[in-house]
């Protein structure tokens, strides 16, 4: 359905830079402006626990600016764009699988997506590799961003499972998310696909929180 929406808006309404909003031909993933700002190399931080994560952009703006738009403001048509973006800087991913961060089943009702899902579903297009649902929130918790650093640990606590968990054993799973700042849910998440036998986890994000 989301796919439909995106070719609907794309042929009746202008297609945009998530960065800036500038007019921007389809399957471009940003205007030539901000792709010139685009940094040389990606930001390498840890989840909790000590997985690898990798991140395109700081979480400022323009870029924070962006995510923030296509959760709030129903742009989901902005996760070709990430994936685009992420295609470009790691377009040979060695793993087996790509999975994504879930959302609890009543707040991805009302928002209408879950932004991760989409993102990683564009990038595994992309690169070839599956895109398998392998982990469900089964809490309703407190949003991450509303809590202080201090409580977010707990917070994630029990939130998450691992699903189709035959898929999960001996593979190299590749997690995408929109955000990392303290790394305690992508931490949570990671964990679970490992105690599921995963052969190793890593991250993938759009933005990454430096100060975190």
């Amino acid at each position: 359905m989301n796919r439909i929406l995106s070719g609907f808006l794309a042929a009746f309404c202008p297609y945009v830079c998530p960065f800036c909003g500038k007019v921007i031909k389809f399957g471009e993933k940003a205007c030539a402006e901000c792709v010139e700002l685009f940094y040389d190399d990606m930001i390498t931080r840890r989840a909790v626990g000590g997985y690898p994560c990798k991140s395109l952009f700081p979480y400022k703006e323009p870029y924070s600016n962006s995510v923030v738009r296509m959760k709030f403001s129903k742009y989901p048509i902005f996760s070709e764009n990430f994936a685009l973006c992420m295609y470009s800087k790691l377009s040979s991913p060695d793993f087996d699988l790509i999975t994504y961060v879930p959302m609890y089943i009543k707040k991805e009702r009302e928002r209408g997506f879950n932004q991760a899902f989409l993102i990683a579903r564009d990038y595994s297009s992309l690169v070839k590799i599956p895109c398998e649902a392998l982990l469900e929130k089964i809490k309703d918790n407190k949003e991450q961003h509303t809590l202080p650093a201090s409580e977010r640990k707990d917070n994630v606590k029990g939130v998450y499972r691992a699903v189709n968990k035959e898929k999960i054993i001996g593979k190299n799973i590749l997690v995408i998310d929109d955000v990392i700042t303290t790394g305690n849910t992508l931490g949570e998440c990671c964990k679970m696909l490992m105690r599921a036998k995963a052969a190793s986890v890593s991250c993938l994000t759009v933005c990454a929180k430096i100060d975190a």
